[in-house]
């Protein structure tokens, strides 16, 4: 009689050589190419928090130099979530989303198809206090339309981690979710009255200085019913052992017995349930060295984003954004996404910034440092915003 496979993983040399055996090759993960509608594209927006119209009303959109709706950049994530979960390997073994690195070539639109295909990059054994011997893995994974036009790359490493072993060390046993006073939560929603969109005004590559700071951003308090929206829209498709979360009791048995590591008992019931559950459950959280329910850490790469293309607005373009999860995001933290410009330079005939960001919870901690390369506009003829 069938039965959900073994929870119990390890990590051994055998396990990181046959993994290292999968370098360089390319796959496809689930439906090859995903057909992009307009209501996928605003649930993505709003389940980010994302609240400009470029990305949420068609009407608007058409009065754009886009001449219509598009997506966010970071809507490539719904397609094939940027992490190295869809690898595989190391059965029973957790994974932790690490951080991102995405280059944006192109905008998507209604009726546009893009497929992903990813490789593994490179492999390499770690230890750290969180989890002892653990297991750095990255991927590449290259998202193309229809028409074969290359839309976005990207790379989402991880880090394979024995649960037990993170459970057991405890790093973050002592950390306790904190209470708000009402004049902590007032300061919260002026900040949310008080978000900045460029929208239609151009901002122009001469007139941005270097040291100048982005106007905040600000998520939170994380509640659960952001994670599981959040879950939904993008980036919950994978769990923590690469196997499907989407389906339910037919789909979700299937996965359990094929897929060693995806499934955890729960002490009361004694069912078997995947480890995405620790998203929003504090018990499974801490089966697997979490102090609380956390974030899908890609929000906060969305929430970076969304920093960035707020600043530039409607003419310019968000190119590369990259960042590092460095600290859990659980329910209850606020973060506070802040950035200033480091650097300009101009290459052909598109002139670009660079931009500091990260991401600070409210007990003072950066959860997130990244940063992020936008395309302006120039006020010489002749320069280029991809679009």
């Amino acid at each position: 009689m069938s039965k959900p496979a073994s929870t119990i993983g390890e990590i051994t040399e055998e396990g990181i050589a046959r993994l290292k055996e999968r370098i360089g090759a390319y796959y496809r993960s689930g439906p090859y190419r995903l057909d992009i509608t307009l209501d996928d594209m605003r649930n993505h927006a709003t389940c980010n928090g994302d609240w400009n119209p470029l990305y949420v009303d068609p009407a608007y959109g058409a009065g754009t130099r886009y001449g219509g709706i598009v997506a966010h950049p970071t809507y490539v994530d719904q397609i094939l979530h940027y992490t190295v979960a869809g690898v595989g390997g190391l059965p029973g073994v957790h994974v932790f989303h690490s951080g991102n690195d995405i280059s944006f070539y192109r905008s998507m639109r209604p009726g546009d198809t893009v497929g992903p295909t990813y490789r593994p990059c490179s492999v390499e054994q770690k230890s750290g206090e969180f989890a002892g011997r653990m297991a750095h893995v990255d991927v590449e994974i290259i998202y193309r339309n229809q028409r074969d036009e290359l839309v976005a790359r990207a790379h989402g490493p991880g880090l394979r981690v024995v649960r037990k072993q993170a459970q057991a060390r405890g790093k973050y046993a002592a950390q306790q979710k904190e209470p708000y006073t009402d004049e902590e939560l007032d300061v919260i929603w002026a900040a949310y009255d008080g978000e900045e969109i460029r929208g239609d005004k151009p901002r122009y590559w001469e007139d941005v200085e270097v040291g100048e700071e982005l106007p905040p951003l600000v998520r939170g308090p994380l509640r659960i019913v952001e994670i599981a929206f959040r879950g939904h829209a993008g980036g919950g498709k994978l769990t923590g052992a690469g196997g499907l979360a989407a389906g339910a009791h037919y789909y979700q048995f299937e996965e359990y017995i094929r897929r060693a590591g995806y499934a955890e008992t729960h002490e009361t019931t004694g069912v078997s349930d995947h480890p995405h559950r620790g998203h929003w459950e504090d018990g499974f959280a801490r089966k697997i060295g979490v102090p609380g329910a956390y974030d899908v850490a890609v929000q906060r790469t969305a929430w970076m984003a969304i920093l960035a293309t707020n600043w530039v607005g409607d003419n310019g373009w968000l190119a590369r954004l990259w960042n590092e999860f460095r600290r859990f995001n659980v329910e209850g933290d606020t973060t506070w996404v802040r950035g200033r410009v480091v650097r300009k330079w101009i290459d052909g005939r598109q002139h670009f910034v660079e931009l500091e960001i990260a991401g600070t919870n409210q007990r003072g901690e950066v959860s997130t440092p990244g940063g992020a390369w936008v395309v302006l506009p120039s006020k010489h003829p002749g320069s280029f915003v991809p679009k």
